[in-house]
């Protein structure tokens, strides 16, 4: 983002917010991959807005599994769906336990 400047505090911030979402993601995404025997779990995949004066972080990864490169990104949006704030981060040669928490 051009011409604005963050703090120690408020990029320490985004990178714990970052892994939190990461974890629930993953979380939830083992919860719709593998069911219980007994009963079969659905959930919908829809986004949900964050209560009124909250934002909600979103990021993803992409790799090339044949160079190993990795870049990061992901915005910040707020009840409305508006987005907020952005970043991209290069992450450089790296595995696939290293680019995504």
């Amino acid at each position: 983002m051009e011409g604005k400047k963050f703090t120690t505090t408020w990029t320490i911030f985004r990178i714990l917010a970052w892994i939190q979402v990461n974890r629930q993601a993953r979380e939830n995404a083992l919860r719709c991959i593998l069911p219980t025997r007994r009963s079969q779990v659905t959930q919908s995949l829809a986004w949900h807005p964050p209560p009124e004066s909250w934002v909600q972080l979103h990021t993803d990864v992409s790799m090339n599994g044949l160079s190993g490169r990795a870049v990061a990104g992901g915005l910040l949006r707020d009840h409305l769906g508006r987005c907020v704030d952005a970043f991209t981060c290069n992450l450089g040669k790296c595995t696939i336990t290293i680019a995504e928490p």
